[in-house]
């Protein structure tokens, strides 16, 4: 019986040992269809939208790495994917899987709300705080004073931090409800 208890054992660790790893929570495209297990999408881009692929991710993440000055743990910050609509609506997100630094979705909130102050950007603000399959969310939702309008997602999960940003002019409001439904889709 001892036996057959540690092949199971030994078994098991095998396969946990070769299943696919994604150390910074970067998701996986094929074609048109983004998972990430971490952050539990697994979404279709829509038609609309074009799509930044994994490997022009991967060239901008290397890029934006190359560019900055020293800093080792700026490779743990990336950007997962980017959608932008014909009418100019983005959505960025970029993840941080730092081992070293403390994740706090408000705190990182309102570091961006100091970003955005300090840059000389007016804005108002509604926050509140959503669930997505299961994950908070701190969720802004700015006015900015050039005529555009903001939806900012921060969420923390297994010491990942994913900042969403979703930035569209007035009246392009329904992009902003069809990223979130792409995000909840399967709940």
């Amino acid at each position: 019986m001892k036996k057959i208890v540690l092949a199971s054992l030994l078994i098991l660790l095998v396969l946990v040992g070769c299943s696919p790893k994604d150390p910074m929570a970067l998701g996986v495209y094929k074609d048109r269809q983004y998972t990430n297990n971490v952050f539990n999408y697994k979404f279709e881009v829509p038609e609309t939208f074009a799509y930044l692929t994994s490997e022009e991710l991967a060239v901008v993440n290397k890029e934006r790495h190359e560019a900055s000055e020293g800093a080792e743990e700026i490779d743990h910050v990336n950007k997962i994917f980017e959608f932008s609509n014909t009418n100019k609506t983005i959505i960025n997100a970029m993840v941080d899987s730092r081992p070293s630094y403390f994740k706090n979705a408000d705190k990182e909130m309102n570091l961006y709300l100091n970003f955005l102050t300090d840059a000389g950007i007016k804005y108002s603000a509604e926050r509140v705080i959503v669930e997505i399959k299961g994950i908070a969310y701190e969720r802004a939702d700015l006015t900015l004073d050039f005529n555009m309008k903001q939806t900012v997602l921060i969420a923390v999960e297994n010491d990942y931090l994913l900042n969403l940003q979703m930035t569209y002019s007035n009246g392009n409001e329904a992009d902003v409800d069809t990223i979130l439904a792409m995000l909840s889709e399967n709940e």
